[in-house]
């Protein structure tokens, strides 16, 4: 029985996230950057998923293996990873961004301050460090990137600080950390490494059915970035009484797998959910201060409330 992969396999891997019409002439500014963010966590989504799907999920070229009884499953050559998805993910990481800098910059213009070329959305993995950035500022260092914004501005801004968190752990994977380190080291070091990490076999099929049943999956203990001609699983199958023996058959699997990103060198990674959190989490500040930025626009609170209604599609990674 030989392996011929279908014309196309379906990826359960990713949906998006529809944030409606980009660049309407009348939104603020930073909902413009928002939505310039998603597209760009939209881009990666479809591609990882289609990578995935076309890369990970066909099985076997040739002729499958056998040994004591089982059918050995391995994948065919693994293509390298798309060098653009690093460049995508700057992209996302600048905009997202951007996003929280330009409200704090409406934001003083609406409390009647001059916001200068001091403003900024401050993220603070600690109270000293909150301190000596924001409330006790050595003067010589120049204005806070908060100042003249609104006392009520100002508590929300410090209520969704990274520094609300009881642990280390927790200050450092944070979202808004995820978004620091990893857009500071973009801007202005070096682009990140991508890589596709993955993890036991769920389900194996066979295609056309009617062929072979499949008796028993054994699953590899595998975990970590992907290798090709790796054995994912193996199989007990027999043919269907009455089926041709000598008919061709595609052995298809899927496995979990995930996208990761991080610097040269380093442990610390962020993957796809990751990414989706640093949205989420400009959502709901989005929410919370667009009220205070003097503009009409409900943006933000629009966007959640159709998420929560089930309006349109928010992204998910499996």
């Amino acid at each position: 029985m030989v392996a011929s992969p279908p014309a196309s396999v379906s990826s359960p891997w990713y949906e998006w996230m529809d944030v409606g019409e980009r660049f309407v002439p009348y939104e603020p500014g930073y909902v413009h950057k928002f939505q310039r963010a998603v597209m760009h966590l939209n881009a990666i989504t479809y591609e990882v998923g289609d990578f995935i799907t076309a890369g990970l999920h066909t099985a076997i070229e040739g002729e499958p293996e056998a040994e004591d009884g089982w059918v050995i499953l391995r994948p065919g050559p693994v293509k390298p990873l798309p060098g653009a998805w690093p460049l995508y993910l700057g992209d996302f990481l600048t905009n997202a961004r951007a996003s929280l800098d330009y409200l704090v910059y409406e934001l003083v213009r609406a409390n009647q301050h001059d916001p200068g070329n001091h403003t900024q959305f401050p993220i603070c993995e600690t109270p000293g460090k909150w301190r000596d950035d924001i409330t006790e500022r050595d003067t010589n260092r120049g204005p806070a990137p908060t100042t003249g914004l609104s006392e009520e501005a100002f508590a929300i801004i410090h209520e969704h600080q990274p520094l609300r968190h009881r642990s280390d752990n927790a200050r450092k994977s944070d979202p808004l950390m995820h978004l620091l380190r990893m857009s500071n080291a973009d801007k202005h070091r070096t682009l990140h490494v991508a890589a596709i990490y993955t993890g036991r076999v769920l389900k194996v099929w066979a295609v056309p059915e009617g062929i072979v049943d499949i008796l028993r999956v054994k699953p590899a203990a595998i975990s970590g970035p992907i290798e090709g001609e790796r054995e994912v699983a193996r199989i007990k199958v027999r043919v269907v009484p009455g089926a041709d023996p000598d008919a061709n058959v595609y052995f298809g699997y899927q496995r979990l797998a995930q996208i990761t990103f991080s610097g040269p060198g380093e442990t610390r990674t962020a993957t796809l959910e990751d990414l989706f959190g640093i949205i989420n989490s400009i959502m709901e500040i989005g929410d919370r201060l667009e009220g205070h930025t003097g503009s009409k626009s409900t943006w933000f609170a629009d966007l959640r409330r159709r998420l929560r209604e089930g309006h349109i599609q928010h992204g998910r990674v499996s």
